[in-house]
């Protein structure tokens, strides 16, 4: 079992927990970055699929928690021979005059009585000497400490805004809309059509193309129908229809987990002839009377 002086090891303490403060940040900001990046691949597979399960966050959350508690754990492990020896290189590192003598009083094991012999208490008396006049915990930068806990915090929004995106329905997600189908067109949009014509909807996609794509008609879940469009075989395109459409209603497009805002359609009747009567004045020369029509939708005459 390695032995420290106490004297020494007291010296080196300050050190030491900085040193264990910094793979604390380190190893949380990596913990959360790869939850995270789990987080984004649940996310582009829903994007992909169109799979979407309330059970996805939860995960991701699980992961994030346990890659942390795994961390700290590791973080807050005790320090081994190396572990020691690697700090006092980088103290030496720092404090040139130490002359290697920090990295061999480090080594000095007492006797089997736990006495130090005269060369073994002169260098480590030598060592604490020095280190009265000098800040050992310079060899860890508060810097490095302020950066490791800046990519701590940074990681972990990034994992927040992700647990976010994954509870997001609809269109409204924050940080991959470059993952999926990219922006979509859909024609006619908001459009006015005569009662009893039929409807085509055509969604033009600008990336990759979803698997599957939905009209969606009406303004809630409850009332809605969905009818399923098909992929044109050259166009990244999709085409339905809605035949005889006979009252107003309101459509959205769905596609790989997102949607569409809604449009809006409304009907319109061009004016019904209900009643025709028809006047006709003959030329003089035919020395005819006028004539009239009740209740007629054709008038025939001669020409010339």
């Amino acid at each position: 079992m390695m032995h420290i002086e106490p004297g020494l090891q007291e010296r080196l303490k300050p050190v030491f927990y900085r040193e264990r403060q910094l793979r604390f940040w380190c190893r949380l900001a990596v913990c959360w970055a790869i939850a995270a990046l789990v987080g984004l691949a649940l996310v582009a597979l829903q994007r992909a699929t169109g799979w979407s399960s309330a059970l996805a966050p939860v995960a991701t959350l699980l992961v994030g928690l346990l890659l942390a508690l795994r961390s700290s754990v590791f973080a807050n492990s005790t320090f081994g021979l190396a572990d020691w020896r690697r700090l006092a290189h980088q103290i030496e590192a720092r404090h040139p005059e130490l002359d290697a003598r920090l990295l061999t009083a480090l080594q000095q094991q007492p006797d089997s009585q736990g006495r130090f012999n005269f060369l073994q208490e002169r260098l480590l008396a030598e060592v604490l000497h020095s280190s009265r006049g000098a800040d050992w915990t310079d060899a860890i930068p508060k810097s490095r400490l302020a950066v490791a806990q800046l990519a701590h915090w940074v990681a972990l929004l990034l994992f927040a805004l992700v647990l976010l995106d994954l509870r997001t329905t609809g269109g409204h997600r924050l940080l991959t809309r470059g993952l999926g189908p990219g922006t979509v067109t859909v024609n006619p949009g908001d459009a006015s059509i005569e009662r009893g014509n039929t409807l085509v909807v055509l969604a033009r996609f600008g990336a990759s193309l979803p698997p599957n794509v939905d009209l969606v008609l009406g303004p809630n879940v409850a009332s809605s129908r969905r009818i399923p469009l098909a992929k044109s075989l050259a166009d990244p395109m999709f085409g339905g229809s809605v035949p005889d459409v006979s009252s107003n209603f309101v459509y959205h497009i769905e596609y790989a987990g997102q949607r569409t805002r809604d449009y809006h359609v409304t009907v319109f009747e061009y004016p019904r002839l209900e009643r025709a009567n028809a006047n006709i004045h003959f030329p003089e020369y035919t020395g005819l009377q006028p004539k009239r029509t009740e209740n007629t939708s054709r008038v025939g005459a001669v020409e010339g």
